[in-house]
């Protein structure tokens, strides 16, 4: 990756380190000694922009000389490449199937909703077979039961079939 497609990621993802933090601000943080629900979020979001800027400022520290546009997302010859030779932008499938999970889960639930979300991600990673998706699906709806549902005692969006 060229340090020009570094820098446009570093922003790109504190944009969205800014909005996490921002949206957060409806939950009381509370004291320190007795912490409300707003103190994960924050020390969250808080970490990931402080990384963020690390990357940044390491990444606008390089020498001028390697910053290049030639690899770069903007540069209309890699969108033709996508487009025409086959290559599949992993990426932006991925959002597309994290945005549809978003959205379908409180209809369909929350597991069903994961498993299938698991199995499609691990297919785009490339994944050969459909049996360790399966069973990685299957493990992490396992865990998220046991961990949510019986340990905490709290409960995920059932959907239509439960």
């Amino acid at each position: 990756m060229t340090n020009i497609n570094k820098v446009i990621d570093s922003i790109i993802i504190l944009c969205f380190g800014c909005f996490y933090l921002l949206y957060n601000t409806t939950y009381p943080i509370d004291q320190l000694n007795n912490p409300g629900p707003g103190i994960f979020p924050f020390v969250v979001g808080s970490i990931l922009v402080i990384l963020v800027i690390y990357q940044l400022i390491k990444t606008l520290k390089e020498p001028p000389s390697k910053r290049k546009l030639k690899d770069s997302f903007f540069n209309f010859k890699f969108i033709k490449g996508l487009l025409t030779e086959g290559q599949k932008p992993k990426p932006f499938f991925l959002g597309i199937g994290l945005a549809l999970y978003i959205f379908i889960i409180k209809w369909i639930g929350f597991y069903i909703s994961t498993f299938f979300f698991v199995i499609f991600s691990s297919r785009l990673m490339g994944a050969e077979d459909l049996k360790k998706p399966t069973v990685l699906a299957m493990g992490i709806n396992i865990f998220c039961y046991l961990l949510f549902n019986v340990i905490l005692k709290l409960s995920f969006p059932r959907g239509i079939l439960f």
